[in-house]
């Protein structure tokens, strides 16, 4: 429980610290503009959507989109924790559950916020009482913690059945540092980080599909780096999603200029 305390508290401060730097006065006046004018276009979409099955059938296909993000469990493992504290293994299984049970709470609460701002899509869409929005919400939080439940469960376990009940700390810490990169990668996008580490990624399904229409090429390092690495592979896609996005929902003069 101490050693859980104290990563925790190490961590939060770390991030406050962070946040200092990047939600600065001007990033804040900013951030209320692009709020404010995303709540002025969430509105337009909840007085013009169409109910129809389409509408309704892409509404269920976001919502189940939410259970794919902010799932992922945190461990609080450090490198050298399988090393300095292995013989102490109690310490470090007591460390990994409750940073499972910490983020099954934190991301059930995440859901429930995504939730609770699709409510009014549902009562525009499906025409859902109250109390039926409060019982999917509860149980998207629900499924959305029994999912980061068996994430954590599974990055424990070893592929090879002799391994027993030993649990796979390399993995575990592996997991644990692409989390935290994620979270760097984040505040590195305004500030740079000292000590930030690259993280590297294969997307084999996508590399094996390059392959077969012999666009990635043996020996095409500056390709596979590209989509190995979050830091380029991931900007890319936010940018084309959010492109895409715009080009889809602004029409007239205001398409063209953001576009130009």
């Amino acid at each position: 429980m101490q050693l859980f305390q104290q990563r925790l508290a190490v961590q939060w401060r770390r991030y406050l610290k962070l946040s200092r730097y990047v939600f600065n006065d001007h990033a804040v006046i900013a951030f209320v503009i692009l709020l404010g004018a995303a709540m002025l276009a969430y509105r337009n979409l909840w007085m013009n959507a169409p109910i129809t099955w389409w509408a309704q059938a892409l509404l269920i296909g976001l919502t189940l989109l939410t259970l794919g993000v902010f799932n992922k469990p945190a461990s609080f493992l450090q490198p050298a924790d399988p090393v300095f504290l292995l013989g102490d293994e109690a310490a470090l299984r007591e460390l990994v559950q409750k940073g499972t049970r910490y983020s099954m709470v934190v991301n059930g609460l995440i859901e429930g916020g995504l939730a609770f701002i699709l409510w009014p899509m549902y009562l525009r869409e499906f025409k859902v009482s109250i109390i039926g929005l409060i019982v999917i919400s509860g149980a998207l939080m629900l499924i959305k913690m029994t999912l980061t439940q068996k994430i954590a469960a599974h990055a424990a376990k070893w592929t090879d059945r002799a391994a027993g009940n030993l649990l796979n700390w390399r993995q575990l810490e592996q997991k644990e540092a692409e989390r935290r990169g994620r979270v760097d990668g984040f505040f590195n996008l305004f500030i740079d980080i000292p000590g930030q580490q690259q993280q590297v990624r294969q997307h084999k399904w996508f590399e094996t599909w390059l392959r077969q229409v012999r666009v990635l090429q043996a020996g095409d390092l500056l390709t596979i780096a590209f989509l190995r690495t979050p830091a380029f592979f991931d900007a890319w896609l936010r940018l084309t999603i959010f492109g895409f996005g715009l080009g889809v929902f602004t029409s007239g003069w205001l398409r063209v200029a953001l576009l130009v």
